[in-house]
């Protein structure tokens, strides 16, 4: 890059001082065209000032560009660290028309979320599923269908609203949310549904008005 700028500022000075010279723009005693070589010399000394500047304000600008990526590096280090990875801290199965009788019939409570890739509440909802399985009190078993690649299951259900969360116990709906839901509301589901299995003629009654209100 140096040898460029003296090299260029060494024939932007020979060429200046020819032109001056033709056009005795200059007072004799000018040495950018007095002579050629000192029109070289000079414009050579221009060449290495403005070269010396120009290194000098790149490696500013080397040093700042610098200084900004170890930031934005350690930073994105601290965010990897503070923040688990949601994708792989938990998985969920994704239930299709073929399995979802299977896995339904289980026994214990099954907690069915409805959802789609473009819903942005759904997404939102990822941590909270992911949180409320870590932390939950009983053994629920949480699945998951895609309303675009399950149609049929979600006219089954009735769904008109995403993110919809469905709940049954040893195979029967109990009862559903529909809407972004805190972890805690999620917590106060399971245990009313704790409460049915210790009540069942209560259970029997909640249950029927749960399904009518998850289908909704």
């Amino acid at each position: 890059m140096i040898w460029q700028f003296l090299i260029g500022g060494a024939v932007l000075g020979a060429v200046i001082g020819t032109i001056l010279r033709k056009k005795k723009a200059c007072s004799d005693g000018c040495p950018l065209h007095s002579s050629p070589i000192l029109g070289v010399i000079i414009g050579g000394l221009i060449g290495m000032a403005v070269s010396s500047a120009w290194a000098e304000l790149a490696r500013d600008k080397l040093e700042a560009a610098t200084t900004i990526q170890q930031k934005m590096r350690a930073v994105s280090q601290e965010v990897s660290v503070n923040r688990p990875d949601i994708r792989n801290s938990h998985s969920f199965t994704a239930m299709t028309s073929d399995n979802f009788e299977s896995n339904i019939q289980q026994k214990g409570i099954v907690l069915v979320d409805f959802w789609a890739e473009w819903c942005g509440p759904c997404k939102m909802m990822e941590p909270v599923l992911e949180s409320f399985a870590r932390n939950s009190r009983e053994n629920v078993k949480i699945y998951k269908v895609n309303i675009d690649e399950q149609p049929e299951l979600a006219r089954k259900f009735g769904i008109q609203g995403i993110p919809a969360f469905a709940f049954f116990n040893d195979g029967k709906l109990i009862g559903g949310l529909v809407g972004y839901q805190e972890e805690e509301t999620l917590h106060q589901a399971v245990d009313k549904v704790k409460e049915m299995n210790a009540n069942p003629p209560a259970a029997a009654a909640a249950a029927a008005t749960n399904t009518t209100a998850a289908t909704k």
